[in-house]
């Protein structure tokens, strides 16, 4: 058995699987950034939140073929454990791409949660015009779409790498349908307490600090207002942390500490989702 699941898996190019969207009118909200930028941290620290409110998730099995053990096998995993463990995923090691549904109280859908992995957006080292296959795909879809862009300050080991991403990200936005929204989510905002006002972020400082590092991006998405002063509209700006890391020095693995008291990052980026 252990040999046909090998071979099954090895079956799948996962840059190159093919998805099927079986609900095409929930919303998909999908996390943008590179490796390492928190995309599935985000997605675990939301199930949390949705779980604390009377929310429910479940992993979407039809969105990759049935016979793809190793995605049937993680969605196991996902429908159990995995989003209230109490350490980190291993990245892609854990984790290749899945979609979890998330369902309200009286269990009508609200979104879709696409988790990918970071290189399929951007690998850190050149800016591609095409996406993995089934990106481009969900990127053609009717289907409302909420893009969760990730922007963290001091990322990258150069300047030159942050152009590159924030090109990446200018590729996403021709290819975007009409109805296509964008959230750009600053994440891992606790790195940064110097930009912190009474425990909260003081976002001014933050999109100061984020046009430092990502010139003229957030501009892109922008339209004049009353005397020629930059207004996002209909693109929300917001900060995010899903919680703080310590190492555990018995098994090393590093675990994750979770506050319920900073619940209001999730309460945030709830209302702009909906």
């Amino acid at each position: 058995m252990k040999n046909e699941e090998i071979n099954q898996e090895k079956k799948y190019d996962v840059a190159n699987t093919v998805v099927n969207i079986s609900d095409t009118t929930t919303p998909i909200v999908i996390p943008f950034g590179p490796a390492s930028a928190g995309k599935t941290m985000v997605l675990l620290r939301m199930i949390r939140y949705f779980d604390s409110i009377g929310y429910k998730f479940k992993p979407d099995r039809l969105f990759r073929p049935g016979d793809d053990i190793k995605y049937q096998n993680l969605c196991d995993e996902f429908s159990n454990e995995r989003p209230f463990a109490d350490y980190t995923p291993g990245g892609n090691a854990d984790i290749d791409f899945l979609l979890v549904t998330i369902r309200n109280e009286r269990g009508r859908s609200l979104f879709q949660f696409l988790e990918a992995p970071g290189e399929h957006f951007f690998d850190g080292q050149q800016v591609k015009n095409d996406f993995p296959p089934y990106i481009e795909n969900i990127i053609g879809q009717n289907t409302p779409k909420t893009w969760l862009v990730l922007l963290q300050l001091d990322w990258g080991n150069s300047q030159s790498v942050r152009n590159m991403y924030k090109q990446q990200i200018l590729v996403l936005k021709a290819k975007m349908q009409p109805d296509d929204r964008i959230v750009f989510l600053f994440n891992k905002a606790d790195n940064r307490p110097d930009l912190f006002d009474n425990s909260k972020p003081d976002m001014d400082l933050f999109i100061r600090e984020i046009n430092n590092q990502y010139p003229n991006l957030l501009n892109q998405f922008a339209v004049k207002g009353f005397l020629n002063k930059m207004i996002f509209g209909n693109v929300p700006t917001l900060c995010f942390s899903a919680g703080g890391f310590s190492k555990n020095s018995m098994t090393g693995k590093e675990m994750w500490i979770c506050k319920p008291q900073d619940d209001w990052y999730c309460e945030e980026l709830l209302k702009v989702l909906k």
